[in-house]
Protein backbone atom coordinates (compact mmCIF):
# COMPACT_ATOMS: atom_id res chain seq x y z
CA UNK A 1 0.00 0.00 0.00
CA UNK A 2 1.36 3.85 -0.73
CA UNK A 3 -0.25 6.39 1.48
CA UNK A 4 -0.05 10.47 0.57
CA UNK A 5 -2.23 11.95 3.62
CA UNK A 6 -2.29 16.21 3.52
CA UNK A 7 -4.32 16.49 6.91
CA UNK A 8 -2.45 15.45 10.16
CA UNK A 9 -1.86 17.80 13.35
CA UNK A 10 0.03 14.93 15.03
CA UNK A 11 3.49 17.24 15.19
CA UNK A 12 1.81 19.33 18.06
CA UNK A 13 0.53 16.34 20.22
CA UNK A 14 4.30 15.05 19.56
CA UNK A 15 5.43 18.35 21.05
CA UNK A 16 2.89 18.82 23.84
CA UNK A 17 3.80 14.90 25.31
CA UNK A 18 7.30 15.07 24.24
CA UNK A 19 6.83 11.85 21.69
CA UNK A 20 8.59 11.01 18.02
CA UNK A 21 7.63 8.98 15.26
CA UNK A 22 7.37 5.92 17.07
CA UNK A 23 4.89 6.96 19.33
CA UNK A 24 1.58 5.21 19.68
CA UNK A 25 -1.71 6.77 20.84
CA UNK A 26 -1.63 9.05 17.95
CA UNK A 27 -3.24 9.64 14.83
CA UNK A 28 0.21 9.06 12.65
CA UNK A 29 2.81 6.84 13.63
CA UNK A 30 5.83 4.59 11.56
CA UNK A 31 5.37 1.89 13.69
CA UNK A 32 3.44 0.56 11.24
CA UNK A 33 5.75 1.62 8.69
CA UNK A 34 6.46 -1.73 6.98
CA UNK A 35 2.74 -2.53 5.93
CA UNK A 36 3.55 0.05 3.69
CA UNK A 37 5.40 0.75 -0.01
CA UNK A 38 5.72 4.28 0.00
CA UNK A 39 4.48 6.99 2.75
CA UNK A 40 4.35 10.85 2.78
CA UNK A 41 2.91 12.46 5.69
CA UNK A 42 2.24 16.36 6.20
CA UNK A 43 3.71 17.33 9.54
CA UNK A 44 0.96 20.53 9.53
CA UNK A 45 0.79 23.33 12.27
CA UNK A 46 -2.55 24.50 13.02
CA UNK A 47 -2.04 27.78 15.34
CA UNK A 48 -5.15 27.78 17.75
CA UNK A 49 -7.89 30.40 17.21
CA UNK A 50 -7.25 31.53 20.60
CA UNK A 51 -3.59 32.34 19.86
CA UNK A 52 -3.20 35.55 18.26
CA UNK A 53 0.23 37.81 17.37
CA UNK A 54 3.57 36.92 19.13
CA UNK A 55 1.68 34.01 21.09
CA UNK A 56 1.52 32.62 17.78
CA UNK A 57 4.50 33.18 16.27
CA UNK A 58 6.62 31.74 19.29
CA UNK A 59 3.96 28.74 19.09
CA UNK A 60 4.40 27.98 15.47
CA UNK A 61 8.05 28.16 16.19
CA UNK A 62 8.39 25.91 18.86
CA UNK A 63 6.45 23.18 16.84
CA UNK A 64 8.40 24.32 14.02
CA UNK A 65 11.88 23.47 16.20
CA UNK A 66 10.54 19.94 17.67
CA UNK A 67 9.53 18.63 14.25
CA UNK A 68 13.56 19.62 13.30
CA UNK A 69 14.15 18.04 16.24
CA UNK A 70 12.62 14.83 15.47
CA UNK A 71 14.55 14.98 12.04
CA UNK A 72 17.23 14.85 13.43
CA UNK A 73 17.10 12.54 16.16
CA UNK A 74 15.14 10.06 13.55
CA UNK A 75 16.59 10.58 10.41
CA UNK A 76 16.70 6.63 9.74
CA UNK A 77 12.93 6.94 9.41
CA UNK A 78 11.66 9.84 7.54
CA UNK A 79 13.24 13.24 6.09
CA UNK A 80 11.94 16.53 5.13
CA UNK A 81 10.33 16.62 1.59
CA UNK A 82 9.92 20.06 -0.41
CA UNK A 83 9.08 18.75 -4.01
CA UNK A 84 8.42 16.04 -6.05
CA UNK A 85 11.74 15.05 -6.51
CA UNK A 86 12.84 14.95 -2.87
CA UNK A 87 9.47 12.77 -2.94
CA UNK A 88 10.28 10.14 -4.57
CA UNK A 89 13.90 9.72 -3.53
CA UNK A 90 13.09 9.92 0.54
CA UNK A 91 10.39 6.99 0.18
CA UNK A 92 12.71 5.08 -2.52
CA UNK A 93 15.20 5.19 -0.07
CA UNK A 94 11.86 3.29 2.57
CA UNK A 95 11.87 6.50 4.57
CA UNK A 96 8.92 8.65 5.17
CA UNK A 97 8.44 11.70 3.55
CA UNK A 98 7.56 14.67 5.56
Amino acid sequence: MELFDLHCDTLVKYQEEGKDFLSGGTMFSLRNRRLLKRMCQTMAIFVPDSVRGQEAEAYFDRNCAYFKTLLKKQGDLAAQARSGEEIERITGEGKCAL
